[in-house]
Parts: structure tokens; C-alpha cells; sequence
């Protein structure tokens, strides 16, 4: 009876080391993801105001001027009004609009 107790205490306790570790290893997998993600590509825009979150594009070089022939790329009519920045990934714009 005494080496049962034993054992089924010594079994919670590696259940309970087993669990802390496998949550502190899964906590350092996800946070290696976003920080390999975020350093994958700086021209994308995934957050508000975009990758520095300060509304500037680090290696570009904004244009001064615009018109509906100078430096404009695309016009989009959204259904609504919109307060949001735009997310930029890859070669697609993400908007919304309320």
C-alpha cells in the first residue's frame, strides 16, 4: 500500500513537470513563429499602421502628389464608410468598412 502511494505520488508530480514544460515549450514555439513570421516579409502591412506600427514604409519613398493619372495604382468604391488602416500581405489589400 505504502509503494502504491509512492508511485501515484511521484506520477502527479511528473504529470505536473511534464505539463509546465510542454506549456513553456509550446509558449516559446508560438511566440519563434510570430517573431520568424513578422521577419519573413517587411513589405507586408499585418497590423494597424503597418509593421512598426507607426504608419511609415521604412524602404519607400511616398509620393508627394497623386492624381487620377499620377502615382494612384488602383481605386476601389467600398459599400461603406471606413476607419481602419489597411493589412497589406503579399500581393493582396485587406480593407473594411462599416
Amino acid at each position: 500500500m505504502f509503494m502504491q502511494h509512492i508511485l501515484i505520488v511521484t506520477r502527479l508530480r511528473w504529470n505536473t513537470l511534464t505539463n509546465k514544460l510542454m506549456k513553456k515549450s509550446l509558449s516559446l514555439l508560438i511566440a519563434a513563429a510570430f517573431t520568424l513570421a513578422a521577419a519573413e516579409n517587411t513589405s507586408n502591412w499585418p497590423q494597424w499602421r503597418g509593421p512598426n506600427g507607426d504608419g511609415t514604409a521604412a524602404n519607400e519613398k511616398a509620393p508627394t502628389t497623386w492624381s487620377e493619372t499620377k502615382n494612384l495604382k488602383w481605386k476601389l468604391k467600398l459599400p461603406g464608410y471606413g476607419a481602419s488602416s489597411p493589412i497589406i500581405w503579399n500581393d493582396r489589400v485587406y480593407l473594411t468598412c462599416y
